[in-house]
């Protein structure tokens, strides 16, 4: 089968990350050790074999995090130059869909800059969580994980709870 090189922009959205977001980079972004990797992977083979807008392709990446994750919020932000660009919300993360805001003092600043997901089991009061956000969503637990594609950060991934804790 043939893949395309890339995944088709839409209107409206920054040709920075969407020119990085080849196929096969989102296969080795979505590749993670242990037995998700086997679900990520047919979300990935479902965007290449199709012609998935992006936004509903990182709407059904975010779905998929829930279910792994059984959290009860997930979204997507791209970097739109120094701001993050929220494409894609789930649960209680839904509202922020269309939502953007400075990447600077924020926990997915941190994951991009270290290049690992990281986890804040108590958001209301972490001095690296944006408490504007952690508020309006009764953020509890957040874990962030980075979308790095051929070394550029392109965007990252947010797993909430508002009660509960995750357990890795």
């Amino acid at each position: 089968m043939v893949r395309p090189a890339r995944l088709g922009a839409s209107p409206g959205s920054s040709p920075n990350a969407i020119d990085a977001l080849s196929v096969g980079a989102l296969d080795s972004v979505l590749a993670t050790p242990g037995g998700e990797s086997e679900i990520l992977a047919s979300v990935s083979q479902g965007i290449a074999d199709s012609s998935v807008a992006l936004e509903d392709a990182l709407t059904a990446l975010a779905q998929r995090v829930c279910a792994v994750l059984k959290c009860q919020g997930a979204s997507v932000a791209l970097v739109d130059d120094d701001s993050f660009r929220t494409v894609a919300g789930v649960g209680t993360l839904a509202a922020a869909r269309g939502e953007r805001y400075p990447i600077r003092s924020t926990l997915g600043e941190l994951a991009l800059a270290q290049r690992r997901a990281l986890v804040s089991n108590a958001a209301e009061g972490d001095a690296r969580a944006r408490q504007e956000t952690v508020v309006r969503f009764g953020i509890r637990q957040g874990l962030v994980a980075p979308m790095i594609v051929e070394g550029a950060a392109i965007g990252r991934v947010l797993a909430v709870n508002a009660d509960g804790d995750f357990r890795f």
